[in-house]
């Protein structure tokens, strides 16, 4: 019931997100939100301007920003493996531990919790999977998320930093994060578990095109 009119100038305009999911994707239909210079403003900087379309609709609208949507989930690359079974490692052995002393001092009915655990690891090897990126000519694509489906259009212009993060673990499986920072929103993107070496070449990658490519 709620109507809303967009309005915002192209030039504002810093990238471009693609939402939807299983269910949504296999039927066609896609959202598209833009993010803008918004910052200065308590209001978001993610503008949904087309809450349902096709794929063809929401090229057509991209078209006007000069924003490009070439490509998709089977020709971008996948991150390291590592992703989903090194959170697994550190992390799980807490709930296994806890449900038991829970079981033992309170009810043995909290074993049954067990039950959910094998789809701890199955919901993160499916967000490893659909975790992707590319680079192709003046625009960097990142892809997110298994159910919440999202997929970052970014024109390298609008790139305003590139910074390779590392912790413990990924500095000794020398794997890294590089998280690009956008003017008017509110986190960096980011690309998580790729070899070190290719995080440094992406960097300097993203960071030259991005000068070159400055209106």
């Amino acid at each position: 019931l709620t109507l809303t009119d967009v309005v915002m100038p192209l030039h504002r305009i810093q990238a471009a997100v693609i939402a939807t999911g299983p269910i949504r994707r296999r039927f066609g239909w896609y959202e598209l939100k833009v993010q803008s210079l918004a910052s200065d403003s308590e209001k978001e900087s993610d503008h949904s301007i087309a809450p349902f379309a096709t794929a063809d609709e929401l090229r057509h609208v991209l078209g006007e920003t000069r924003i490009a949507w070439d490509t998709d989930y089977p020709s971008m690359r996948g991150v390291d493996p590592a992703m989903w079974w090194v959170p697994l490692v550190f992390a799980l052995p807490v709930p296994i531990l806890g449900l038991g002393i829970s079981a033992y001092f309170a009810s043995p009915w909290i074993a049954l919790a067990y039950l959910a655990l094998p789809l701890v690891p199955l919901f993160s090897w499916l967000y490893w999977r659909a975790h992707r990126y590319a680079l192709l000519g003046q625009q960097l694509y990142v892809r997110t998320g298994f159910w919440n489906q999202t997929l970052t259009l970014l024109p390298l212009r609008r790139v305003q930093s590139v910074d390779i993060k590392q912790s413990f673990v990924s500095r000794f499986i020398g794997l890294a994060d590089v998280a690009i920072g956008v003017a008017g929103r509110s986190g960096a993107v980011t690309i998580q578990a790729i070899p070190l070496g290719d995080a440094i070449a992406l960097r300097e990658e993203l960071l030259g095109l991005a000068v070159r490519n400055r209106p």
